[in-house]
């Protein structure tokens, strides 16, 4: 990852929306993507209690995927098979770093706030 550019990006992105998602030049945006449909079942699904089922969080995860309008067409089938071919231990490592690279996450059945920010 070019993490120069994705720093650029993240600077002209805050220069034209100054309060980032909840800037109110988002709205028409985040209603043509789903954006707070998809965040709310992250929000329902992903939470530390959910954690401990490794088939779980990589069936919601893709499920995610699956109805992101900013995932290509072409790349969910791909990651539909790549989900597919995960052994037991696969998955149980992916929910381990979801869980990981996720500071929102919370006992109280709190999610993982702007799971699909950061997964467009």
């Amino acid at each position: 990852m070019n993490v120069e550019k994705l720093m650029q990006a993240e600077a002209s992105f805050l220069h034209r929306f100054p309060n980032g998602f909840d800037d109110p030049g988002m709205e028409k945006i985040k209603k043509k993507h789903n954006v707070d449909k998809i965040a709310e079942f992250a929000h329902q699904n992903l939470t530390l209690a959910n954690f401990n089922r490794p088939e779980f969080i990589v069936e919601t995860v893709h499920k995610i995927v699956s109805r992101s309008s900013m995932v290509s067409r072409f790349e969910k089938p791909k990651f539909k098979n790549f989900v597919s071919c995960l052994n037991s231990h696969e998955k149980q490592a992916l929910a381990d770093i979801k869980k990981r690279v996720s500071p929102s996450l919370s006992p109280n059945n709190a999610a993982l706030s702007g799971f699909m920010m950061s997964s467009m």
